[in-house]
């Protein structure tokens, strides 16, 4: 809000900067290590287990845990809307 209110509204790599940041501070929170796209797949590495337990619960089981630190989270046709990706992985990682 004090970005808009003293720039105007901010271009959308700007806002694109700006979610990016608030993924990486919201992965920290759940002790996800690592972000990056697979095939039809997010992948998170993390150090923790039982907060990947915890995040799996809040995907609705749609986070498959495959090992002691990799999860895979499948995104379907989202894949090429870089947004929507970005959008459901923000509502994902957000704190409740």
């Amino acid at each position: 809000a004090e970005l808009g209110d003293r720039f105007g509204p901010p271009p959308p790599a700007v806002e694109r900067l700006l979610t990016l940041a608030r993924l990486r501070i919201y992965a920290h929170g759940w002790g996800v290590e690592h972000v990056r796209l697979e095939h039809e797949y997010v992948v998170l590495s993390y150090g923790s287990l039982e907060l990947a337990a915890q995040l799996r619960k809040k995907s609705g089981n749609r986070l498959r845990l495959v090992d002691g630190r990799t999860a895979y989270l499948p995104v379907d046709e989202q894949v090429a809307d870089a947004d929507l990706l970005l959008s459901d992985l923000e509502s994902l990682l957000r704190p409740a």
